[in-house]
């Protein structure tokens, strides 16, 4: 993959109706120029795959082949080459699937889960959100704290949400939330908390309602925890679909309880 395929890519993205934006295939080509990979048929860009390296593990994402091209290979073969340098650095690979695509993914040695669900908050969009950072030097307290829920050391991922953050809620070392914007779309990515706090999951939301009570926001949540879906379901959210998250390799002990949104919808983790 190169710079300029994105546009190309993009333009595939949102006619699935994908939230995606340059910038974050930018971070993923920056960060793993080797792991994301392209295919040209007749000249043109036929598809993309994306993949990010963490300390042990890694995701896929951004899987995508144009629309007409579809059914004739290039999408196994994209996967193909993907996983197999995946395969050659970590021993554990994630990915967020679609209903209808798990198939391809449990061919290759894929286990589903649980579901990804999405949650949505429609507002009115009256309200002008502001940049809000809180203390945002504490953050290495929240990568200690997601550290310690994926076993895994994902600073790149929460570094990059991090200072791409509209809004930073600190409750550290309890927990925090973070707001992005992806292509227009206000995302909560991450929210976590320590230990499954749950009062401190709740106090983080309340604050971020002030910001988005008039506004539209998404955010994906592991389905195992209830507690979080409980809590949305109490702030007026609601789930408008869902993913399969699937895994190869060794699973580790992922503390699913800490986590109340990913910090991606998942492309990244």
């Amino acid at each position: 993959m190169c710079h300029s395929d994105i546009t190309e890519l993009l333009e595939f993205a949102n006619k699935e109706g994908w939230v995606s934006d340059a910038q974050e295939y930018e971070f993923l080509l920056g960060n793993n120029p080797e792991g994301c990979f392209t295919l040209e048929f007749g000249g043109e860009v036929a598809g993309g795959i994306t993949t990010i390296l963490y300390n042990h593990s890694a995701w896929i994402g951004n899987f995508i082949v144009r629309e007409e091209l579809r059914n004739r290979g290039f999408g196994t073969e994209l996967f193909i080459k993907a996983l197999n340098f995946l395969e050659m650095r970590v021993r554990t690979i994630y990915l967020t699937a679609s209903p209808r695509a798990t198939s391809l993914y449990t061919r290759s040695g894929f286990s589903q889960i649980m579901r990804i669900n999405r949650w949505r908050y429609r507002g009115e969009n009256t309200r002008k959100m502001e940049d809000y950072i809180s203390t945002p030097s504490d953050t290495k307290e929240a990568l200690t704290m997601d550290n310690l829920s994926w076993k895994d050391d994902r600073s790149v991922l929460l570094e990059y949400n991090f200072n791409k953050s509209r809004i930073f809620l600190n409750r550290l070392p309890d927990g925090f939330l973070v707001i992005i914007r992806i292509a227009g779309v206000d995302i909560i990515a991450p929210w976590e908390v320590r230990e499954g706090n749950h009062k401190t999951a709740e106090s983080l939301l309340s604050d971020a309602m002030y910001f988005i009570e008039n506004r539209s926001v998404m955010l994906d949540v592991p389905e195992n925890n209830h507690y979080a879906e409980n809590l949305l379901k109490e702030y007026g959210f609601y789930i408008s679909g869902h993913t399969w998250f699937m895994v190869k390799g060794k699973l580790p002990g992922i503390n699913f309880d800490n986590i109340f949104a990913m910090a991606s919808l998942g492309s990244i983790g």
